[in-house]
């Protein structure tokens, strides 16, 4: 069977996805173009029949190259694909899922007239239900008189209840008499054929008798060029060439089984589609450290492919485990100095390192080189976030000091001492300062800012984490589990010390917002003590039934790092709140000097 061009109309595109004739191979990546405006012009290219771009398809036989998968929004059944869609995953399903109401958000075609029999497309516009548009066009009828229609009616659907497709239905909403309402439907009808049954989408297919090496080289060379797959995607298609098997369900798995992975992926509660490329990039980053010994790059997750899963590999199911395994033991230990999470760990680089020497700090048996490997990697964590070692050429700095560390370790781990001379390049002074009381206390640019996610707040953040402190009112302890749960239920607060209602108008905003002002706390205490001078709700607060005495409310405070006197103290505000921020930058680098301070060699 030869390879060759074809094309099909959107709605066939469209059935075939919906009943499993059409599917995804497993090696696929899971569908993330969600730019709204992308989607919409994307719309109006197909409806205006211009250039939108090949499919590229994969015929099946009795015995599939590939698992499969449905489309995302498509109920998996057991039905065997006919054909597996190798590229155009995102375009596809952003129109399945336009046009069967199950994007995240709604999208309406504006025609020139819906008066007309045959109307004409004039833009694609979405609104989601907090839109202008959405509550413009909060009725059919209100959507009609401005000449648009939800794109998701004209697949015309009809439901076992229902006597009537779903452009019918969305017509009697509009008129009451039966000769409009079939007027309407005419030109909906004519409206949802120049639509779905005009439009044509080329596409490739290549024959079912195709290698299954050929189909993934195919995959990859096809998709090199394109900004819309990564490293990653390829370097996944490149392992299943190699026999890695369902690597990207490998992934998924484990960072499910092991929850500690969600709390660092970018988003508040990450999902599937989100951990699986996270996690993948970093075990690769990792991989290029300690099997192919080079600073890590994405440019070498070919060759760390192949070297995993050729044909020399050892058990490379087993090894992709401890990939795994290694960077989830770093996370854990970067969680046991305050970086409880994506939002308070202030560099990635740090998470590679440890991960890259798991194999080492295994061989420190003693109780004694154990407690002095533990300083060093302190020391050395708390160096990564308040020094700027990372700030430029991160993979090349964290691949020395990976090095370095991992001598360090050895040396603890061979004669209970290590050399101070050959330390690793974070740890020159000179090169990598940490910073002064000066940089923290200053108003006039501060170093972080309490609304605006930087190293530095982020830096700061674990720094007060990493001796858990104690909710002022509930006595809570933000330790990582607490700190968590209430982070994910969004229960948790950044406090401004002096508030904003009662600074403003007599300190400059940037300074209201230094990051000095702020500590956690939970939601409710926070709302408790809202707007309220620091004398004036620490007073509050003793008053309250069931209070902690004032010793002990001291002790929850500072447990901040928040200086209590200073807090409390009376003069005018603007100078309350300098002296306030002096006296916390002072006991904020106190903390940083203790726990980035080695052990005695």
């Amino acid at each position: 069977m030869a390879s060759g061009y074809d094309k099909r109309r959107v709605e066939e595109w469209l059935q075939m996805a919906t009943e499993g004739q059409l599917a995804l191979p497993s090696f696929q990546r899971n569908y993330i173009w969600k730019n709204r405006q992308s989607v919409a012009d994307y719309l109006l290219a197909v409806f205006r029949d211009w250039p939108t771009g090949l499919f590229l398809v994969l015929k099946t036989n009795d015995e599939p190259k590939f698992k499969s998968r449905t489309l995302t929004g498509i109920e998996e059944n057991s039905i065997a694909p006919a054909e597996l869609l190798l590229d155009g995953q995102q375009r596809l399903t952003s129109l399945w899922q336009v046009f069967n109401g199950e994007a995240d958000a709604d999208y309406f075609v504006q025609v020139d007239s819906l008066d007309r029999p045959r109307p004409t497309v004039e833009r694609v516009e979405f609104g989601t239900t907090s839109t202008d548009l959405i509550r413009r066009l909060q009725t059919p009828r209100a959507a009609y008189k401005r000449n648009f229609v939800p794109l998701a009616i004209l697949l015309d659907k009809v439901t076992p209840d229902a006597k009537f497709g779903e452009i019918w239905a969305w017509c009697a909403s509009v008129f009451e008499k039966a000769e409009d309402v079939e007027r309407l439907r005419r030109s909906i009808t004519s409206l949802r054929e120049n639509l779905l049954l005009r439009p044509e989408l080329h596409y490739f297919e290549l024959p079912a008798d195709t290698e299954r090496d050929k189909a993934i080289h195919i995959f990859v060379q096809s998709n090199k060029s394109s900004v819309k797959v990564n490293e990653f995607d390829i370097a996944v298609a490149i392992a299943l060439e190699q026999g890695g098997g369902d690597l990207r369900e490998r992934i998924g798995d484990f960072g499910e089984s092991n929850p500690v992975f969600e709390h660092y992926i970018p988003s508040s509660r990450a999902t599937r589609e989100r951990l699986v490329p996270a996690v993948g990039e970093w075990i690769f980053l990792l991989a290029c450290i300690t099997e192919l010994g080079e600073i890590p790059k994405r440019s070498k997750f070919e060759e760390v492919v192949r070297k995993i899963f050729g044909p020399d590999s050892d058990a490379p199911d087993r090894f992709v485990d401890k990939l795994l395994g290694d960077v989830h033991s770093a996370l854990l230990t970067v969680s046991e100095y305050g970086a409880f999470t994506r939002d308070t760990l202030p560099a990635v680089p740090p998470v590679h390192v440890l991960a890259a020497i798991q194999d080492s700090l295994k061989e420190v048996k003693k109780a004694l080189r154990q407690g002095m490997v533990k300083q060093i990697i302190r020391a050395y964590l708390f160096r990564s976030f308040f020094t700027r070692r990372y700030d430029s050429q991160a993979n090349d700095a964290l691949f020395h000091d990976y090095k370095g560390l991992r001598a360090w370790v050895s040396q603890v781990t061979r004669t209970g001492t290590f050399k101070p001379d050959k330390r690793p390049p974070i740890f020159d002074a000179d090169a990598y300062p940490l910073p002064s009381s000066d940089f923290f206390s200053d108003l006039r640019k501060p170093f972080a800012s309490l609304r605006r996610s930087s190293r530095y707040r982020r830096a700061m953040s674990a720094l007060m984490l990493s001796e858990p402190p104690l909710d002022w009112v509930t006595g809570e302890r933000l330790d990582s589990f607490h700190f968590r749960s209430l982070a994910l239920e969004k229960k948790l607060d950044r406090h401004h010390l002096f508030p904003r209602a009662i600074l403003r108008g007599k300190i400059d905003e940037e300074a209201i917002d230094h990051a000095l002002n702020g500590v956690f706390l939970t939601k409710a205490t926070n709302q408790t003590i809202f707007r309220r001078e620091p004398k004036e709700f620490i007073e509050w607060i003793l008053r309250q039934p069931g209070a902690p005495n004032e010793s002990e409310l001291r002790r929850r405070v500072e447990g901040h790092l928040v200086p209590y006197d200073a807090f409390l103290a009376s003069g005018s505000l603007e100078k309350r709140y300098s002296n306030f921020i002096e006296h916390r930058a002072d006991l904020v680098l106190k903390r940083i000097r203790k726990l980035s301070a080695l052990p005695k060699a």
